[in-house]
Parts: C-alpha cells; sequence; structure tokens
C-alpha cells in the first residue's frame, strides 16, 4: 500500500533529502516530472513508488526511457 503523504520515516543524508524533495515536488505536481540517478536506479524507484502519486520507471536505455514516458506515463526515470 503507498503512503499518501511525504511523512513515512526516513534516515537520510544529504542526497536523500534532495530525493525526497523531488519527489514531493513532482507529487505535488510543482514539477511535471524527475530524474534520479544512482547505480542501477532499481532501488530508488523502489524507494519513489512509496510515494503517492508517483510512477517510477527504472531505465538503462533510451528505448525503455521513452517507453515509460509514452506508454507507462512515468513521471520519475531511475538511472
Amino acid at each position: 500500500m503507498r503512503s499518501n503523504s511525504l511523512s513515512f520515516r526516513l534516515t537520510v543524508s544529504a542526497a536523500g533529502t534532495a530525493v525526497v524533495m523531488l519527489l514531493a515536488a513532482v507529487a505535488a505536481g510543482t514539477a511535471e516530472w524527475g530524474l534520479l540517478v544512482c547505480g542501477t536506479g532499481v532501488g530508488l524507484a523502489i524507494a519513489a513508488h512509496k510515494v503517492a502519486g508517483i510512477r517510477a520507471a527504472a531505465v538503462s536505455d533510451c528505448f525503455s526511457a521513452r517507453a515509460s514516458r509514452e506508454h507507462n506515463d512515468a513521471n520519475v526515470l531511475c538511472l
């Protein structure tokens, strides 16, 4: 079940704080989409899905990135 707010408990670093801020902006509609970068993108995509309104996709190539936006309406791409 997805959280309806960003009030879930996290221990975050400075980079983690930036991720939470980005997810909050996308979820609130302040930002149209977001881009997160880590080792594989999978962990960030899993974490991002805990926020209501976020449709994250872990992508590793141009085709997957384009298809995620066009066909799945992803609003956060995780590289």
